[in-house]
Formats: C-alpha cells, sequence, structure tokens
C-alpha cells in the first residue's frame, strides 16, 4: 500500500533548491518503492546519483550470512516497527529535512579571518561518535550520499544509514557531492542497534530513540561530507595549499547549515581507506567548526597515537597561555609538509609562545 503511494519531488538538492522536506510518511512510501524495486535507476552504473532500490542488498556479496543480511534486518525492523504504530494509532508524522551548504571562501579569506580557535574536547579512546545524540554529528561521507548502504558497505556512513533508514530517502534527490558541498539530514529516527563493524556487522536488536521532537520535527542532526580520498593519486596532496583549502572549506560547508547544535561530534575523517593524515585532519576540522563558532567533540576510536599527543599538545597550549586564531593555523597550513604534522605544530606553538 505505502509503495503505490505517490511522492511528487519536483527536483532536487541544488544551489537553487537548498532544502527539501518531507513528512515521515512519505520517506515510509519512498523506501517502500524502494523495497519492491520500482525506480529507474541502475543500481550498479552510477551517474548523477546514487542507487536507489534494495536489489543489490538481496544479491549478497559474501553468502546469506554477509553485512547485506543484517542491513536487511535492519531494515525490515524499520517497517516493522512502522506498521505497528500505524496499527496501534501512535504514528506521528514528523518532518525530515534534507539541506545542501557550499563553501567557496579562498585562501586569502582565510588567511583573514580573526576568530579564536573553539573549544575542543578529546573523548576516551573506542567510544562511538554514534552516541553523540545530541550533538552535530559527521557522517564521514562517499560523494555519494549514503555510499554502499544498499549494497555492500559496512563501515560508519553505511551503518548510520541502516540503523537510520530514513537517511537513505535523501538518495533519491542527492546528486553526487561536488568539492565544496555538503549535505546536512534533520529529523531522522533510529531504529536499531549494529552489532560488529565491517564484515563482521550483525543486527544488534532494536533501538529506542528518546531524540525530542521540536514543532514535528525530531532534535537529529547528522551533516555529510567527503574528504579526499587518496586511493589512485599521492597522498602528498593533501599537504599543499590546494588540499588543504579543499579540506577547510568541505568542513566549512557542513559548519555552516543554520540551527545545528553548537557542538560538532567528529573524528578520524578521511582517515581510514581514503589514506588522510589524522593528525592534519583532526587540525582542519578544528580551525573550520573554529570558524562557525562551534566547539568539538573528537572520537578518536582506535587512533591511540593521535589521542595521546593531542592531550600533551592541549596542556602545552594551556600552560603557555596561547591564543590560537584561525588565521595562525593558515599560516601554520601554509608552510606545513608532510613530516609528523603534531610534531611541526608543537615546533609552531613554540614560535606563538615567545
Amino acid at each position: 500500500d505505502q509503495a503505490s503511494k505517490e511522492v511528487n519531488i519536483e527536483n532536487h538538492l541544488q544551489p537553487s533548491l537548498p532544502v527539501i522536506t518531507m513528512k515521515k510518511s512519505e520517506c515510509l512510501s519512498v523506501l517502500s518503492k524502494a523495497f519492491f524495486c520500482l525506480y529507474q535507476r541502475n543500481s550498479y552504473n552510477w551517474q548523477a546519483f546514487p542507487s536507489m532500490n534494495f536489489d543489490r542488498l538481496y544479491m549478497h556479496s559474501r553468502g546469506f550470512d554477509g553485512c547485506e543480511k543484517a542491513k536487511l534486518q535492519m531494515i525490515i525492523s524499520y517497517f516493522v516497527q512502522l506498521y505497528q504504530r500505524h496499527f496501534e494509532g501512535n504514528f506521528v508524522d514528523e518532518e525530515i529535512e534534507f539541506s545542501l551548504s557550499e563553501s567557496k571562501n579562498t585562501w586569502l579569506e582565510w588567511q583573514q579571518d580573526q576568530s579564536e580557535l573553539s573549544h575542543f574536547f578529546m573523548e576516551d579512546m573506542y567510544k562511538s561518535l554514534d552516541d553523540a545524540k545530541d550533538d552535530y554529528r559527521i557522517d564521514f561521507a562517499n560523494t555519494y550520499l549514503g555510499g554502499a548502504s544498499l549494497s555492500y558497505g559496512s563501515v560508519q556512513e553505511e551503518i548510520m544509514f541502516s540503523i537510520c533508514p530514513e537517511m537513505n530517502v535523501g538518495r533519491l534527490f542527492s546528486p553526487r557531492m561536488k568539492e565544496h558541498q555538503a549535505i546536512c539530514i534533520k529529523g531522522t529516527e533510529q531504529f536499531t542497534t549494529p552489532q560488529g563493524y565491517g564484515h563482521s556487522l550483525e543486527f544488534g536488536g532494536l533501538y529506542k530513540d528518546h531524540s525530542m521532537v521540536i514543532k514535528n520535527k525530531r532534535q537529529s542532526f547528522v551533516v555529510a561530507i567527503d574528504a579526499l580520498d587518496f586511493r589512485g593519486q599521492p597522498t602528498s596532496i593533501q599537504y599543499t595549499q590546494a588540499g588543504i583549502l579543499r579540506e577547510l572549506n568541505k568542513f566549512y560547508a557542513a559548519m555552516s547549515i543554520q540551527q545545528t547544535p553548537s557542538t560538532v561530534a567528529t573524528g578520524n575523517w578521511g582517515c581510514g581507506v581514503f589514506g588522510g593524515n589524522a593528525e592534519l585532519k583532526l587540525l582542519i576540522q578544528w580551525v573550520s567548526a573554529s570558524r562557525a563558532n562551534k566547539n568539538v567533540r573528537y572520537f578518536p576510536f582506535d587512533n591511540k597515537p593521535v589521542y595521546k599527543r593531542f592531550l600533551e599538545i592541549q596542556k602545552k597550549i594551556q600552560d603557555g597561555q596561547i591564543q590560537l586564531r584561525v588565521c595562525d593555523m593558515i599560516r601554520f597550513f601554509a608552510n606545513i609538509n608532510a613530516r609528523l604534522v603534531f610534531r611541526q605544530f608543537e615546533g609552531f606553538l613554540d614560535e606563538m609562545s615567545h
């Protein structure tokens, strides 16, 4: 019945149409159509848009016990829970918002910014970013929204889109992100709990989302940004002015979206298979968040060197009462090279304190 309902979406996310708002019932219809593979979109040869149908979830790439099975269990649980709400008469048709943001600041504009660096809190190791429900969470995204959430993918973004299936609705009208763009998703609900990660991903059971609902919109905020991908190109690019500017603007595009929490929850963005330098990426994220007047809550997960070294750097900044601004950090970035970034930064702090 839901799959037969028409959902009118006149256009896709673009600068001239930066916000698309959906009702929860409309998202249910969109995902019901995807479940029955009713969209005329190739699931294997992506062009301007990502795949939309669930057909690749039904074709298990690693046998029936692959991650596709776990993701299907999560999505089916979503359908069952919403059916129960309809049946019991307690379905609430909340609003879910998808918005596009851009940032095209020049290096000179970054050099001239006098904003002081914001508060930075380093979380304990192995804590999950997904537990930061009240914060503005970063989705370590693919250029296509959701990445391989509807096929073989089973890392941060794909898991997030499986436990919160309504996020996948954005795939319908979100073109491949450009280097200066970010996509924010407000108001989605978490229905299930994941267990494991990667190839070991399993369905962990039901989840009760206690996020507040204000003016018919759930207080859940996630923003998708894709980092530079160094597979097939030299990692040295990330230390160039062009590479740093690209990441500064990408993260700032995410931070510029209005009516989002004042604290951003992030971590080792682009530092897994993409090959990014975690020390450099941490500093870039801090600078971009500071320009937008947002605090940073950093989840290092299993990166012990970053966790340990940055706590030492924070102590050095505090003990030396060093006041850092965005423009100071841009001056530091201008002279960076591919050696240990934190070591260079400590030297820069020594110069600042004299």
